[in-house]
């Protein structure tokens, strides 16, 4: 009625509200769009933490195009805020959230979904903690033994641990003797005479072996 009276009578049809795409919407137009085998299984379930994380803090029923650059840092300080398995959430792993943002973002903006760049830029994180370098079981006794150190600094020590040739013949005689499923002592081979990521040993074939 109003949109008739403000037009002095000349309005005929009723206004077409205009459609918003949600950040929900988003995400799961984003989903559908890519076609199947385009990236690793690990790499998809890797992308729906991220954004599964971004829709709860952003909000699911946010505008897409209404989101800012203040949003995203009001992300950042949030996930700084939480922790997982009581640590706190580290700095590269919300700079991998907010990539991943940002991709879907380039994507819609290319879809003719979005407009403008994605408001990514300048965005401030947390110094991030320098990471340990490799340690000896020996170096890492000898640290723990002088005392001084919190439960979550020894474990970041085990983390660090860089095993002797001696070590890793042993630890892999302990995983033939004690694994119950047949391909966890070739799996642990593997690694240990390679050095190669748990994502690669998975996706070798017998062709990549020289």
């Amino acid at each position: 009625l109003w949109q008739f009276l403000l037009t002095d009578g000349q309005r005929t049809q009723k206004p077409e509200a205009l459609t918003v795409l949600t950040l929900d919407q988003l995400f799961a137009r984003h989903d559908e769009a890519l076609p199947p085998g385009t990236l690793e299984a690990n790499t998809l379930a890797t992308a729906r933490i991220h954004r599964n994380h971004l829709l709860r803090v952003l909000g699911k029923r946010t505008p897409a195009q209404t989101v800012t650059a203040a949003d995203l840092q009001r992300y950042v300080n949030e996930r700084a805020r939480e922790r997982f398995r009581d640590k706190p959430i580290s700095p590269r792993t919300i700079k991998k959230e907010v990539t991943t943002f940002r991709a879907v973002w380039n994507w819609a903006r290319k879809s003719k979904l979005l407009t403008g760049d994605a408001p990514t830029d300048g965005l401030r994180y947390e110094k991030e903690q320098e990471a340990l370098g490799f340690l000896t079981w020996e170096e890492i006794e000898r640290r723990v033994g002088r005392g001084g150190l919190t439960a979550e600094q020894v474990a970041d020590l085990w983390d660090s641990l860089f095993l002797s040739t001696q070590q890793g013949g042993e630890c892999l005689d302990h995983v033939r003797a004690t694994a119950t499923i047949p391909f966890v002592y070739p799996m642990f081979v593997f690694v240990a005479h390679t050095g190669a990521r748990r994502s690669e040993m998975m996706r070798s074939r017998v062709e990549d072996i020289d």
